[in-house]
């Protein structure tokens, strides 16, 4: 069951779908680039959340105008219960080392959030999807907790150092490197 993902930002937000009232990627979100410092789960200073939005749209980073959440550009694969500000997620496709990422960040205010149904489900179907096509991994990111998701089996903070393994037809798991000791 391969679906049609849109992994680049460029696309923009599909037909239907506008940010409208929601600032959730400047809270939740890291800032990409060098212009902002800003950390993930702080509010952009630029940002006037319920006034507003971006007080600097118009002038806004380069990082700030290419983000298109998830939610905006994948309507088939992210429903309406999906809009960050209902659901306090922020999903996105981002690459990384050269591999693709579903980078799923969720306001540390509400942290079980994303382990609630319908997301959970959701998130591990297309966790597994992406595994068995090759085409992406999935990470759930709550304050400083990593969550590496392999279907419906779930790594808490893996390291850095090791890689997913398939292990049968829709099974996966995380193997850590070696030591150098």
């Amino acid at each position: 069951m391969s679906r049609a993902i849109v992994f680049a930002s460029a696309k923009g937000p599909a037909a239907g779908r506008s940010c409208g009232s929601c600032s959730m990627c400047c809270y939740i979100s890291p800032y990409p680039g060098p212009e902002l410092s800003k950390p993930p789960d702080t509010w952009c200073p630029h940002c006037r959340p319920g006034h507003g939005g971006c007080s600097i749209y118009d002038k806004r980073p380069e990082g700030c105008r290419k983000f298109v959440c998830s939610w905006l550009a994948n309507p088939e694969l992210f429903g309406d219960e999906w809009y960050p500000k209902r659901s306090r997620l922020v999903c996105s496709f981002v690459q990384q080392d050269g591999k693709f990422w579903m980078r799923i960040e969720v306001d540390k205010r509400n942290p079980t959030r994303w382990s609630e149904e319908p997301y959970y489900t959701q998130i591990c179907e297309l966790a597994l999807e992406g595994l068995k096509s090759q085409k992406f991994a999935t990470i759930v990111r709550v304050g400083d907790d990593r969550f590496l998701v392999l279907g419906r089996r779930i790594i808490k903070n893996p390291s850095s150092k090791g890689r997913v393994v398939q292990t049968a037809p829709d099974v996966f798991d995380w193997v850590e490197a070696a030591s150098d000791i």
